[in-house]
């Protein structure tokens, strides 16, 4: 079903008319995160005077998403860089900027981190999650309908983590679709969305947690939240 959502919005993107360019200035990302799940996408961005989220599933990218070592033993090189495909359906949501709020919008866009290679770590532990500095580069356009409603360039810096497992012999498997980005180390920019906008974001990212959690204890293993050094 979410892939038959994405090529349905793919294709209402691809029809509208109205196209704004995006942005000669562009727009930074001090707060945020950018998650990978197992169905897609999910993200919230907001920076001066903006905010941009989505609250459904937008593309998967398993090729593109996939870190150099899947199965990784200490001093493996651990390397998550990727790039999109060119432009992609990246889910549904809302954006506020300027002043003008939009609260159902399909988004449309270009990614692109850059993240600094890291040495799998020498441990013992049941989960690891290794984590590494990245910068970030994207576009993105909203869609309503037939009209492009909003279209800007995207620049932000943060850390990079993902969940790796014990194996029986010894090395470690990283857990495949999931894979976080967090903007601005733990910085929370004035001004921020308002209660009702952060409710709502909470709300959808609750969910996604819960769909985790179901999926996790029907593989029999425990959900451990995502860390960061």
């Amino acid at each position: 079903m979410p892939r038959i959502l994405a090529s349905a919005f793919l294709a209402l993107g691809l029809l509208a008319s109205v196209v704004q360019p995006a942005r000669a200035d562009p727009l930074a990302v001090t707060w945020g995160y950018l998650i990978f799940d197992y169905e897609g996408d999910f993200f919230f961005f907001t920076g001066d005077r903006f905010w941009l989220h989505s609250n459904e599933y937008g593309y998967f990218f398993p090729r593109e998403m996939a870190p150099t070592c899947t199965v990784c033993s200490a001093g493996d090189i651990v390397n998550t860089t990727f790039r999109t495909p060119g432009e992609v359906y990246l889910g549904s949501g809302g954006v506020e900027h300027g002043g003008v709020r939009h609260e159902e919008v399909a988004w449309f866009g270009t990614l692109d981190f850059t993240v600094q290679p890291l040495l799998f770590p020498l441990t013992e532990e049941e989960i690891v999650y290794p984590s590494a500095p990245f910068t970030f580069t994207g576009t993105l356009r909203a869609v309503v309908g037939p009209e492009s409603v909003f279209a800007a360039t995207l620049t932000g810096s943060g850390r990079m983590g993902l969940p790796y497992v014990r194996t029986a012999a010894g090395t470690y498997e990283w857990e495949e679709g999931r894979l976080n980005y967090v903007f601005g180390a733990g910085h929370v920019p004035e001004p921020v969305p308002e209660p009702a906008t952060i409710g709502l974001v909470a709300a959808g990212l609750a969910g996604l947690l819960a769909r985790r959690r179901n999926r996790e204890r029907a593989r029999g293993r425990a959900v451990q939240p995502a860390q960061f050094p």
